[in-house]
């Protein structure tokens, strides 16, 4: 029996995106303006079911670990719905773990620490804005610059 995890991505912010893996392998991804031949679409609760179950191979058997992107306070208000899409229409594996991260996080966790992209981009720096103490923030060191002005007001 293979133990692989079953990893679900799911972008709910503009572009949306689904993505499969099995372990560290890629089974597919795709952004949902491909499905839908809609420009930079937004993700909605009903992606799952009108868009993706339809036509995406593999969301049928169960799911070790769901992992969700979201950037805006109307995808959070959008929470308990995209919650009951979950459970709607996907079968999660006992002891299924589940994350979501801000759509921002996202992207500085799209470089590893040999400051090397891990999806090739043509930009050579990644920038980060934050609002929190540099201590509380789990950055390799060259993301940030440390500099004499104050720090902005939480």
């Amino acid at each position: 029996m293979d133990d692989t995890p079953v990893v679900l991505g799911i972008n709910r912010t503009q572009d949306a995106s689904i993505c499969l893996m099995h372990g560290s392998h890629l089974d597919w991804a795709i952004q949902k303006e491909r499905l839908t031949r809609h420009k930079h679409h937004w993700g909605k609760p009903g992606d799952l079911r009108e868009h993706y179950l339809p036509r995406l191979p593999g969301l049928e058997r169960p799911i070790d670990i769901v992992v969700e992107c979201f950037s805006s306070d109307e995808e959070i208000r959008s929470l308990p719905a995209y919650e009951e899409e979950l459970a709607a229409t996907l079968t999660l594996a006992h002891g299924s773990r589940r994350a979501r991260i801000s759509h921002h996080l996202a992207h500085l966790y799209s470089v590893n620490g040999k400051d090397e992209p891990i999806v090739e981009t043509p930009f050579e720096a990644v920038a980060a804005f934050r609002r929190m103490p540099l201590h509380a923030l789990a950055i390799p060191p060259f993301l940030v610059t440390k500099r004499s002005e104050p720090e902005l007001p939480a």
